[in-house]
C-alpha cells in the first residue's frame, strides 16, 4: 500500500467563536439531609454565554464567560428529567434571586477556561477570583464549519467559596458537588492560521 500517513488532524492553529444558538450548558444540584426529600433537585440553564476557541492539531483550548444573571431554572428533576410544571413562577424567580444575591455574591460572571487534547479534557473553573481544576468526559469532534465539545463532570461550591445553601433551620442542604453538562458549539473564524 505505502504512501504518506494520515493526517488525522491538521498541524494548524484554527479559531473559534462560541456559538450559543447551537450550544447548551446545564447543571444540576441535589438536595441532602433530614428533609431533603421535600425539596428540589434542579436543573439549571446558562443562558447569553460567550466564548472563544483555538485548535492547534490534537491541542484545542477554550473560554467560556456566563453571566450569574444568565443562570435560569429549567425545573425539577423528576425521575431524571427537568419537570418545569413542578415549580410555580414565583419559585423560579425566587431561586434565581438567591443564586444572584446570596449564592454568587458579587460575582457577575462564571469563568470556564478549559485546555487539553482532542481525546481528554482538562478543565480550569474560575468563579471571581477563586478557580479549580476539574477533570470532565470530553468528547471533540468537527461538525458543521466548527467543531462540538461534549463534556460533563461536577464541581465544588466550597473550592469556589461560593456560600453554602441551606433551607430555614438546616431542614436540607444543597449538595457541595455540582454537576454540570454541556454541548457546546464552536463555528471557525475563516481559514487557518499557520
Amino acid at each position: 500500500m505505502g504512501g504518506a500517513p494520515t493526517q488525522l488532524y491538521p498541524l494548524q492553529v484554527a479559531h473559534f467563536t462560541f456559538d450559543p444558538t447551537a450550544s447548551t450548558l446545564l447543571l444540576r444540584t441535589r438536595a441532602k439531609g433530614l428533609f431533603s426529600k421535600l425539596a428540589h433537585d434542579l436543573e439549571l440553564r446558562c443562558e447569553r454565554v460567550s466564548g472563544e476557541g483555538e485548535r492547534d492539531g490534537e491541542t484545542w483550548k477554550g473560554r467560556l464567560s456566563v453571566p450569574v444573571d444568565g443562570i435560569k431554572v429549567v425545573g425539577s428533576i423528576k425521575k431524571g428529567k427537568p419537570d418545569a410544571a413542578a415549580l410555580a413562577g414565583w419559585e423560579m424567580e425566587l431561586i434565581e434571586k438567591r443564586l444572584r444575591e446570596e449564592v454568587f455574591a458579587g460575582v457577575r460572571e462564571v469563568v470556564v477556561v478549559a485546555t487539553g487534547k482532542l481525546s481528554r479534557g482538562d478543565l480550569e473553573l474560575t468563579v471571581g477570583a477563586r478557580g479549580q481544576n476539574a477533570l470532565a468526559l470530553v468528547e471533540f469532534r468537527d461538525a458543521r464549519g466548527g467543531v462540538e465539545l461534549r463534556a460533563k463532570g461536577d464541581v465544588s461550591m466550597k473550592a469556589f467559596g461560593l456560600a453554602e445553601v441551606k433551607a430555614p433551620l438546616g431542614a436540607f442542604t444543597v449538595a457541595d458537588a455540582i454537576e454540570w453538562e454541556a454541548t457546546l458549539a464552536f463555528v471557525g473564524e475563516g481559514a487557518a492560521k499557520t
